[in-house]
């Protein structure tokens, strides 16, 4: 097996060998405390987190965020371990409360504070899962707090249909967080595709919530249950993703044309028939609904005006002021507000001789008004009677009863009802979108069907097996509930139910149903086949003008730079074959090219080493001094410089400089310098009438007028350590007092670059010379631009992109200088040569130099 076959546990290794060499403490304390101490607040408290988000919650997920951000960013956990830590001690989680029941109380307060430390670990290892290798912010981690929330009412509240909706959109979110796959081998796709089946399977199976009560606490039920619905999808996001890496990293060309045209035809009519079925059975359910409203509207009204013989009695009541409601045989009710035009009243029965249960019945009321314009309320009492005529009105397509029932919805759900494009608050309203009808404790049902009596026996069969599962509701009419209590948001239900039978349906228009199936599949496979067919055409074509290019490119590969590709055609792939065999006549001159590349590297490389030896080997030894310099170029040569010359005993002159421009060009004039400098001191010790002489030679016409010099020349006078500088256009120098109630400072004095300015008057006017004398410990810092301008640019570099590149880039800068010198005070001039020179090659961190940099440190001894 080939060794990339094993990076997993490559990776494995080096996560552990990092957690054993690291320092914990280095994980910010406050976010860990922090996260923890209002975890467990949450949890030991016996309100949901997700029952109102205040400001506990707010610091919680702030908390979460920020020692997640920081354990991923230190430690980089792998998020094969992750899933086996999550599946461990979930599996214990899972016993544990498996044993609840059984549990002592005394035991229990023993078993809370483990189950709080188990789910601890796992809001912190899912936490970790989710950030792999993303960019996450904390608006994320809010997002998933709300997905929480909704799904945990869904649990609460038993809504099948809705939790598999949110189940599916927590897919797709959780599917995001899955490109650490992308980073396998095929062999570790594979075996990571049956691992992971493995533990699906066996985590779909655990159920450890049959004898945990819902909404008992966020510790036993709340959390773990989120905890198994997010994981077991975050398993399944890994199943979905795996074929697809396989597919776009290791198939070959042409089985990815083949899984694309599939993807491309079949998939997406199949959604849109998922679609447009489903839009489809909206409209009918809307359509039904609406047919059901005026029904029961309109059968009302026929009732109240006599028109027609009731089916069943009709109560008046006027409504008097104290809206209070008064039925014989009913305890009186006292409406809080004013009662709706039309709705469903629960008047609880008063006890009689013949009948001492307890209970209430429901009536449906419809507002009127007498000759003399007195408000009335009817009554008609909800029973089968008044369903059964209420059936005769309605014209049902697909129908097996009609079913009435008070409904009170979950809090989220009830938002839904209070659409104002759905709802009208003073009469019936339709909802179009209820499929599953709950099972409510009281409700009177009518059947709109005659059943199957008549039916072949084999359909009988079919359909007890069918009305095990659930019925759907293909219509329901809402009204507003008014009882006793009062209670806001209280719906009574008007649904129009399907069993799932076959009896439902005649015979006649079954095999209608069947003709136009038949016909539809039949279309499609004309069109689609014929569509596949073109398609699998196109993809013969591109795979064989594919494989003639491979071949094109393993020619070359093997050295055979005269191969030529010949496509036919005026398609991309024959400008690709042109295109590949210029590239071979270029990869020819390429190889010409490099070979007189090499030259010039051998020569570039002589030449460094003769700039190198215009630079002083070693430093003098200055007495009550040390010093220490060191130069870096970005290139073979370069134009940085600096030099320490002993005048006398005791007097010396030391200089720093950077000529403009990089290369060859700069390094030539960089020799002239330091040939200069050291040719000076028979004419002056001055270090401003040195540099004035300097600026008097490169301002010669004959000198390239683009070339110019930026420097600090200066004199140590080691015995009253007396130093005097001028700086002619040179970054300012940083002096470092020993004592550490004293700031750094840059040194500050005028003067232009030599060259710039060449007649020579503007140039000795702004040149000022600075005189200063070293304390014990002070010390002076000399650096060109090269340092503070160091940049750390992407991988192409500067490049054509230039400027976008560049903004990109991140800079050494000022700051960052001045910020390591604090830190390194009291270190002697080695010790601070060796910490910049560290620091900047930390910084950029294996890439290229984009500039020469050079040191020169002076320190007065303790």
């Amino acid at each position: 097996m080939p060794e990339t076959n094993f990076r997993a546990a490559a990776r494995f290794r080096e996560f552990w060998t990092l957690l054993k060499s690291s320092n914990f403490k280095s994980v910010p304390t406050f976010y860990f405390l922090g996260w923890l101490i209002t975890l467990f607040i949450i949890l030991l408290s016996e309100n949901s987190i997700f029952t109102s988000v205040g400001l506990i919650h707010v610091l919680y997920l702030w908390c979460w965020y920020k020692l997640t951000t920081a354990i991923d960013q230190k430690y980089r956990p792998q998020a094969e371990f992750l899933i086996l830590m999550f599946f461990a001690i979930f599996l214990l989680d899972a016993s544990l409360l498996r044993s609840l029941p059984a549990v002592p109380a005394p035991t229990l307060v023993f078993l809370s504070g483990l189950q709080a430390l188990l789910l601890a670990a796992l809001t912190l290892i899912f936490g970790l899962v989710l950030i792999h290798n993303t960019q996450t912010s904390f608006w994320f981690y809010l997002l998933t707090f709300f997905l929480a929330m909704i799904l945990l009412n869904l649990v609460d509240n038993e809504g099948a249909l809705y939790q598999v909706i949110v189940q599916l959109i927590l897919l797709v979110f959780l599917l995001r967080r899955t490109a650490w796959l992308e980073l396998l081998t095929k062999t570790e796709c594979w075996l990571y595709l049956f691992l992971l089946l493995a533990a699906f399977f066996t985590f779909s199976k655990i159920e450890p919530f049959a004898a945990v009560p819902h909404n008992t606490s966020m510790l036993w039920f709340g959390l773990p249950r989120i905890f198994y619905f997010s994981f077991k999808m975050y398993l399944l996001a890994l199943l979905l993703k795996i074929p697809v890496v396989l597919v776009y990293n290791f198939a070959s060309l042409s089985r990815k044309l083949k899984i694309s045209s599939l993807f491309q035809a079949t998939v997406p009519q199949f959604i849109q028939l998922c679609m447009l079925l489903l839009v489809i059975f909206f409209f009918l359910a809307g359509w039904q609904a609406e047919k059901l409203r005026l029904a029961l509207v309109t059968k009302f009204e026929e009732m109240v005006s006599g028109k027609n013989a009731a089916p069943a009695p009709v109560f008046q009541f006027p409504l008097n002021s104290d809206r209070s409601v008064q039925l014989e045989g009913y305890q009186p009710l006292q409406a809080t507000s004013r009662l709706p035009d039309q709705g469903v009243m629960a008047l609880a029965r008063l006890p009689s001789p013949a009948d001492t249960s307890a209970g209430e019945d429901y009536f449906i009321f419809l507002e009127s008004h007498d000759d003399s314009n007195r408000r009335l309320l009817n009554f008609v009492k909800l029973d089968t009677l008044f369903l059964s005529a209420v059936s005769e009105e309605v014209s049902i397509f697909a129908a097996s009863q009609l079913t009435a029932y008070p409904y009170q919805p979950s809090r989220w759900e009830s938002y839904i009802y209070d659409f104002s494009f759905l709802k009208s608050d003073r009469k019936l309203w339709i909802f179009p979108f209820a499929i599953l009808p709950p099972k409510p404790a009281w409700s009177v049902s009518w059947p709109l069907t005659n059943g199957n009596a008549a039916s072949p026996e084999w359909v009988k069969v079919i359909d007890r097996e069918l009305l095990q599962r659930a019925p759907v509701a293909v219509g329901r009419v809402v009204a507003p509930l008014v009882d006793a209590s009062s209670r806001a948001g209280g719906f009574f239900a008007f649904d129009i139910i399907l069993l799932p039978q076959l009896s439902v349906f005649t015979p006649t228009l079954i095999g209608y149903i069947l003709l136009l199936a038949l016909v539809y599949l039949l279309v499609n496979a004309v069109v689609v086949g014929r569509m596949v067919k073109f398609g699998e055409e196109i993809n013969r074509m591109i795979v064989q003008k594919f494989n003639q290019l491979k071949t094109g490119i393993r020619e070359i590969s093997a050295g055979n730079l005269d191969y030529k590709v010949q496509i036919e055609g005026r398609d991309e792939f024959v400008e690709l074959a042109e295109r590949f065999n210029v590239m071979g006549e270029k990869l020819q001159e390429s190889m010409a090219k490099e070979r007189e590349k090499e030259r010039l590297e051998h020569e570039l490389a002589i030449a460094r080493q003769v700039q190198l030896a215009l630079l002083p080997r070693t430093l003098p030894n200055i007495p009550g001094f040390q010093v220490a310099a060191a130069l870096q170029t970005a290139n073979e040569v370069g134009g940085d410089f600096y030099d320490l010359l002993p005048l006398d005993k005791q007097n010396f002159l030391f200089t720093i400089g950077d000529v403009s421009g990089k290369g060859a060009s700069a390094a030539f004039y960089m020799a002239q310098c330091i040939s200069l400098l050291r040719f000076s001191p028979q004419f002056s010790r001055d270090p401003q009438e040195i540099v004035v002489r300097l600026n008097k030679y490169f301002s010669d016409p004959l000198i390239d007028r683009q070339v110019f010099v930026t420097a600090v020349v200066g004199s140590l006078d080691a015995k009253t350590a007396r130093v005097q500088l001028v700086r002619a256009g040179h970054t300012p120098p940083i002096l470092i007092p020993g004592n550490s109630a004293k700031s750094i400072a840059e040194l500050h004095c005028q003067g232009l670059g030599i060259g710039i300015e060449r007649r020579g008057g503007l140039f000795e006017k702004n040149l000022k010379s600075l005189s200063l004398k070293l304390q014990p410990g002070d010390t002076l810092l000399f650096y060109t631009d090269g340092l503070v301008e160091a940049a750390s640019l992407p991988a192409g570099g500067l490049g054509q992109a230039g400027a976008a590149e560049n903004a990109a880039a991140a800079f050494y800068s000022e700051e960052r200088l001045r910020s390591l010198l604090q830190k390194s005070r009291g270190a002697n001039a080695e010790e601070l040569l060796r910490i910049l020179k560290d620091d900047i090659t930390q910084f950029y961190a294996g890439r290229p130099l984009v500039d020469d940099y050079t040191l020169l440190i002076i320190q007065k001894r303790q």
